[in-house]
């Protein structure tokens, strides 16, 4: 046994075993139904889920703007922003900690993108060869920020 339990504590665990017993006990079974309540709900919503039509695509382009191992003059973050470019469009899929680090800013202008849409007047000028506008939209409980394209034709 890799811990042992001094025996200066047997009388203790003696003692209040009557009471933590019947709580580990509850505290269990409670844990076996949530996970079988979860089990089922998670079922039910694989049995709900459908085929998801997508158009098909002639090109899909993937620019990686933030990860955590990053090559010589990139800045590396825990966060990830991937820029996926198609014949249908741009979307930039940005999970991260936002402008409070300097990741994201430093290796899109590295990479010549601007990313900044306050300074786009046209859905073309934005980035070389594509076509977006970001929003930043504040995800609930957490400090990252999603960062959702806004087109100006339906994309899927």
């Amino acid at each position: 046994m890799p811990f042992r339990i001094s025996p200066l504590w047997w009388p203790f665990l003696a003692i209040s075993s009557p009471l933590v017993l019947p709580w580990l006990f509850v505290r269990n079974r409670g844990f076996k139904n949530n996970r079988i309540r979860a089990q089922a709900l998670n079922n039910q919503r694989i049995e709900q889920a459908g085929i998801l039509e997508l158009p098909e695509l002639d090109f899909l382009e993937l620019t990686v703007l933030v990860e955590w191992h990053a090559k010589e003059g990139f800045i590396g973050d825990a966060g990830v922003s991937y820029l996926f470019k198609t014949n249908q469009g741009s979307i930039l899929f940005d999970v991260g900690f936002g402008p409070s680090r300097p990741a994201f800013s430093h290796n899109a202008l590295k990479l010549k993108f601007n990313l900044d849409p306050s300074t786009c007047p046209s859905y073309e000028t934005c980035c070389p060869n594509g076509s977006f506008i970001m929003k930043q939209v504040p995800l609930p409980g957490l400090d990252s920020t999603l960062i959702s394209p806004l087109w100006s034709s339906t994309i899927i």
